[in-house]
């Protein structure tokens, strides 16, 4: 047993050996130990601490290629002092070959090779290394040779992970902004598009070809590919039903110019449900709508697809519903597929023959009827393949039920009255008519069809306030699938049983039950719980991040502790945290105050007019207009309300009366055509600066714009494509559109490639810049997305100058009109009463005229 002289001679030598070890004190143990145990539990440090451990297979191919790497050099070698001496020498080195098994390479030692020496000379290059063209090079030889549109032929069941739209390869190169860029696709016949398919066809070829189902998908596959638009989606294990009516496509992607307008969201549409399209403008819903229009993706052949009009306006606004009714994704085969999104074509065919003219279908039918015949026939053996036929079969007379011609006449005429034409205008040619009417027979031909699936792009915008009532009653009662963009708030109240949100942020389509005064309730309060929830989250993570900075160095305790908070922390970044609801922008819009005017500002004094050679439009019109005035002018279609504007700004002249202007009066209109206050090929900033506002400093210009939604990225390009000089900066330009929703990327677009909404803004612009003392608005909400048309009412309300607006649209009228003048039967009159009055009192009064154009 030790002494204690033994005892307290270790102990000495102890504390020396420690001293001698730590340098008195001067390394923190703890302090050391914490970050080593938090850095290894984060995972550090094991590419420094440990070997990987080999397994019997590695080791032989690591040994192999040393080998083989040996040998290569010594044959280097060998080979480079035979040539110095001026012999031959051997190839390859075959004279150290243990029989010729190690001469033999394999992709395995290969790549042994390379991870063993990977800056070597002689190692193989790292798979990350070789081009894309290199590693997927017979898969895009096959795509080179494939069908064009990017359709899989082989949809036989198979699993496969991605479905894309290759038509975005052909496109045009192109900048849609330079000075030689190609014209717009939408302006290029059919002829011209498909030029290469249809050469060597007769005329009459050509002509069968393009009416036929087939030509038309081509020539809308052909106009997506032009305007660059690709579309992905995952594909579906199984094949799709035939019976099924209902679309449920996963993983849509849809970009424009490579630019993601959605992306990886679900496109589900059922059937018997009417869908409203919401989002702000530009945000992509009419590309979307043209690519699923053209038949972006592999589409089933029996999915017989009804598109009205091959064209596809720029400046639409139902990007998804194009690409809906393109099919671009799946859509079941029993789904008969109608879009309207332009006007009936200018021809000789009566207004009432246009609609209920079905001939083309009624043969096509006709056939499709025969064939599944022929089927049954063919299946007798089959009980589940004669049941399927027998279903499709009983659809297929169904329809041709529908379109029984003995009926046709009356239906047509009786959808054509509600949408505002006379006995006397269903019998005029569709030549006759302006677009706004013939954009109604579209709508007439579309309504009088009933397919499953209807797709309807601001239906209301060429519609007076009667015919946008009798339409709300008409669709409100429809029972097959409905999918319509629309920025009427009341219209979509009416008819909608859910709304689809194209949430611009997070590039999804969001989906809500209701009408849209339920979707704004449901999204305030979703929003709420998830603004909570990622506070909450924020908190947390706070707390976390403070706790770790606090005690990550302390005790072992407290560096357990820390440990903890930080896998912790990490699990809850793996798991994905909860983002912020998407905020709907909210636009300062103001017209600045031009000053007083003394009374009155504009008067009408026993005004008449009338065109030459028609009946007369007023008489002895009296009424006066001062810049207290909020009047919303109502009536129908045809009644003089766009006449009594132009009368007033004195570009047309009274045949009797007169109309009395202050000589100060400055008056600013937003016309129907309000594109014609633009020169569509310059940039807004060039515009303003160089044609608007050509001594204004830019920085007086810029927040103009902002204002009005028109700010970003792009302003720093157009800044270097201005001629300003030193006293006009473009910094002053900016602000100016920026105000009025033009945003930066917009600011720098050639105006032409802007969307209709996104044009009115800048005419805002113009009209903030102008300072009026008079406002006259012809159908301003047309263009404009419900914050903008929310941004309007608040800018007119707050307006000091006068107001005369004339709109359809009950959210605008009942938030900022004080009066109602109804335009009607040669006179103006005040209506007694509000909007919502005026609009009960118009829908029994189109009640009781319809029913009596029914019974003659």
């Amino acid at each position: 047993m030790p002494t204690w002289k033994e005892k307290r001679m270790k102990e000495e030598q102890y504390q020396i050996d420690k001293m001698l070890d730590t340098g008195a004190d001067s390394i923190d143990f703890e302090g050391t130990m914490a970050k080593d145990v938090r850095g290894a539990a984060m995972g550090e440090g094991e590419e420094e601490l440990f070997e990987k451990k080999l397994s019997k297979e590695e080791k032989k191919a690591r040994a192999k290629a040393a080998r083989e790497a040996k040998k290569k050099a010594k044959a280097a070698g060998k080979k480079g002092g035979k040539d110095k001496k001026g012999g031959k020498g051997k190839k390859g080195g075959d004279e150290d070959d243990d029989g010729g098994e190690e001469e033999k390479k394999s992709d395995d030692a290969a790549a042994a090779s390379a991870s063993a020496s990977p800056s070597s000379p002689g190692a193989a290059p790292s798979v990350d290394d070789i081009p894309p063209e290199e590693l997927l090079a017979g898969r895009l030889e096959g795509d080179k040779k494939g069908k064009k549109g990017g359709k899989d032929d082989d949809d036989g069941g198979g699993e496969e992970e991605k479905k894309s739209d290759d038509a975005a390869a052909a496109s045009s190169s192109a900048s849609p902004s330079s000075p030689g860029a190609a014209p717009s696709v939408d302006d290029i016949p059919p002829e011209e598009l498909l030029a290469g398919r249809l050469e060597g066809m007769s005329s009459s070829e050509i002509e069968a070809f393009l009416a036929s189902s087939e030509g038309r998908q081509e020539v809308a596959l052909e106009r997506l590919s032009r305007a660059q638009i690709s579309v992905n989606y995952e594909a579906r294990k199984t094949k799709l039903d035939p019976r099924s009516r209902d679309v449920n496509v996963s993983g849509v992607t849809v970009n424009f110019h490579s630019k993601p307008l959605i992306e990886d969201t679900d496109l589900v549409i059922n059937y018997g449900n009417r869908y409203g399209f919401v989002g702000p403008n530009g945000s992509g819903k009419s590309t979307v709508l043209k690519a699923i229009a053209a038949r972006a993706v592999p589409i089933p052949d029996s999915l017989d697809i009804y598109f009205l009009d091959s064209e596809y306006p720029v400046s639409g606004k139902s990007t998804v519903l194009k690409a809906i009714a393109a099919r671009a994704v799946p859509i079941p085969d029993s789904l008969d597929i109608y879009f309207l999104d332009s006007e009936y074509p200018a021809t000789d065919k009566t207004a009432i023959s246009a609609v209920f003219e079905a001939n083309d279908e009624i043969e096509l039918l006709e056939k499709k009827a025969t064939r599944l015949n022929d089927a049954m026939g063919d299946a007798a053996d089959d009980e589940d393949a004669q049941a399927s036929i027998q279903d499709e079969l009983e659809k297929v007379y169904e329809r041709l039920d529908q379109l029984d011609v003995s009926t046709a006449e009356s239906r047509a005429s009786a959808i054509l009255h509600g949408l505002g034409f006379t006995k006397k205008m269903q019998g005029m040619k569709t030549r006759e008519f302006s677009g706004g009417w013939r954009m109604r027979i579209a709508l007439a031909r579309a309504l009088f069809l009933k397919p499953d699936f209807l797709l309807l792009d601001e239906p209301t915008n060429h519609l007076d306030m009667e015919a946008v009532m009798w339409l709300e009653d008409y669709l409100s009662n429809w029972t097959k699938i409905l999918f319509f963009v629309c920025h009427s708030q009341d219209f979509m109240n009416q008819v909608c049983t859910h709304i689809v949100r194209l949430d611009m942020t997070y590039k999804k389509l969001r989906y809500y039950t209701g009408n849209y005064d339920m979707y704004v309730k449901l999204r305030h309060d979703q929003d709420m719980i998830q603004t909570r929830q990622y506070e909450a989250e924020q908190r947390d993570i706070a707390e976390i991040k403070d706790f770790i900075a606090r005690f990550g160095h302390g005790t072992v305790k407290m560096v357990r502790q820390a440990q903890s908070r930080e896998k912790l922390l990490q699990k809850k970044l793996e798991a994905g945290l909860t983002p912020l609801p998407e905020q709907d922008p909210k636009w300062d819009w103001t017209f600045p105050d031009a000053g007083t005017l003394p009374v009155p500002v504009c008067a009408i004094e026993n005004v008449s007019f009338a065109y030459p050679n028609s009946d007369p439009l007023y008489h002895k019109v009296d009424f006066g207009i001062d810049l207290q005035t909020r009047v919303a002018l109502v009536g129908p279609n045809g009644a003089g309300k766009t006449t009594l504007i132009k009368l007033i700004v004195d570009e047309l002249r009274p045949t009797a009366g007169q109309i009395k202007r202050n000589p100060h009066l400055k008056i600013s209109r937003f016309t129907q055509h309000f594109e014609d206050k633009l020169d569509l090929t310059m940039t807004p900033l060039d515009f303003f600066k160089q044609v608007l506002m050509p001594q204004e400093p830019v920085e007086r210009i810029r927040p103009l714009l902002g204002r009005y939604g028109c700010t970003g990225d792009q302003q720093n390009q157009v800044m270097s494509q201005l001629s300003a000089g030193p006293q006009e900066p473009v910094e002053r330009i900016r602000p100016l559109l920026g105000r009025y929703g033009c945003t930066g990327d917009q600011q720098n677009q050639v105006m032409s490639q802007l969307s209709a909404g996104q044009k009115a803004r800048i005419v805002f612009a113009i009209i903030a810049h102008e300072k009026p003392h008079l406002l006259l608005l012809d159908e301003p909400t047309n263009p404009l997305d419900m914050e903008s048309i929310d941004a309007l009412a608040r800018c007119l309300r707050n307006f000091k100058g006068g107001v005369l607006m004339i709109s359809h649209d009950m959210r605008l009228i009942s938030q900022c009109a004080e009066e109602i003048y109804i335009c009607d039967k040669k006179k103006i009159t005040k209506y007694k009463g509000d909007i919502m009055d005026f609009k009960m009192h118009t829908k029994k009064a189109n009640q009781k005229k319809l029913s009596q154009h029914q019974n003659g």
